[in-house]
Parts: C-alpha cells; sequence; structure tokens
C-alpha cells in the first residue's frame, strides 16, 4: 500500500519504503521531499522535459551497497545470461554513444 504525502491540496502517492529511503537521502541533500518534488516540477515546467539522467537507471556504487544487495544484483547478472537476456558489444557500444555521445 501507498502512502500519501499532503500538501495543501496536492497529494502523491509514494511507496512507504522508497520513501523512507529517499528521506535519507534528501536529509543528506539538507532538504525535504518535498522540496525535491517542488525542484522537479520546477525544471519540468520550465523546460518542458525530464531531466535526462532520470531516464536511466542508476549504476549501483560498490560502497553504497550492503552485501546483499550485491549478491541480489550478481544473482540477477547470472539470471539474466541464463535466460538469453545479454547484449552484443557492438549493442553495448551503441547504447553508449546514444546515452553519452561519441567517446
Amino acid at each position: 500500500m501507498s502512502t500519501a504525502v499532503l500538501e495543501l491540496d496536492s497529494v502523491i502517492e509514494v511507496e512507504p519504503e522508497l520513501k523512507k529511503r529517499a528521506d535519507v537521502v534528501f536529509n543528506q541533500l539538507g532538504m525535504s521531499a518535498s522540496k525535491a518534488v517542488n525542484l522537479l516540477l520546477n525544471y519540468v515546467v520550465s523546460l518542458k522535459r525530464m531531466p535526462e539522467d532520470l531516464g536511466r537507471p542508476p549504476i549501483p556504487c560498490l560502497e553504497e551497497m550492503t552485501e546483499e544487495e550485491f549478491d541480489a544484483m550478481i544473482q540477477k547478472g547470472v539470471e539474466d545470461i541464463k535466460a538469453g537476456r545479454t547484449y552484443s558489444i557492438e549493442d553495448v557500444r551503441r547504447i553508449l554513444e546514444e546515452d553519452y555521445g561519441k567517446f
């Protein structure tokens, strides 16, 4: 079940565990979830597009992962290989160039 974040006349549904984890990060950044949402909305309204890096899944940082998260990521990789969900080196280069330009 999702929780709702109420602010005057706005309601945004957020998964409870995601909200808890996001609050920790926003606290480290010195802002509230409300401030972060307002920043995102102002960005979208001003530029009429989403921030580019929101479209990409985050690259996990080993130092920030728990052992369980690391094990789960490795297990997912093994399952992807077994299921044939792989990319050729040409596909990887093409995807990287589309996302980041020529390198």
